[in-house]
């Protein structure tokens, strides 16, 4: 099977949005989603980091209903080069498929953070998502 190499172990997904509003939409997914991997005893399968750069209407989405996404959302900006050392050093001498569908200047950083070399020997493979 030539797809073998390529199968999904781990996914991290890291969505940045400028309003709470923006989550909510998707929240009900996610959250199942994660409620899904840790009954089959893979909570690791999923890493969701949520980032919010501005804070109006926060407290919408704090509370039970979305107690699993409470510890995965941030205020601010992603610090991509940290996230990138952390993967990589997660996925020692693996490749990491790395997709972005976003404004240029957060794509530009994934791509040139994408190219560059790091201690662990992990290659990632840069994709962008364009959407008209």
């Amino acid at each position: 099977d030539d797809w073998k190499p390529y199968k999904l172990r781990r996914l991290y997904f890291i969505w940045v949005c400028r309003d709470i509003q923006s989550f909510c939409w998707f929240a009900d997914l996610l959250c199942m989603l994660y409620n899904k991997f840790w009954q089959e005893n893979r909570p690791d399968y999923v890493n969701i980091q949520l980032y919010l750069s501005q804070t109006d209407g926060i407290q919408k989405i704090i509370g039970d209903k979305y107690q699993a996404l409470n510890s995965r959302l941030f205020i601010g900006r992603p610090r991509w080069k940290l996230i990138f050392d952390e993967i990589a050093k997660c996925n020692r001498g693996k490749t990491v498929g790395v997709f972005c569908c976003g404004p240029s200047s957060i794509s530009k950083t994934l791509h040139k953070l994408s190219n560059q070399n790091n201690a662990y020997g992990t290659r990632f493979e840069y994709n962008k998502e364009s959407f008209s």
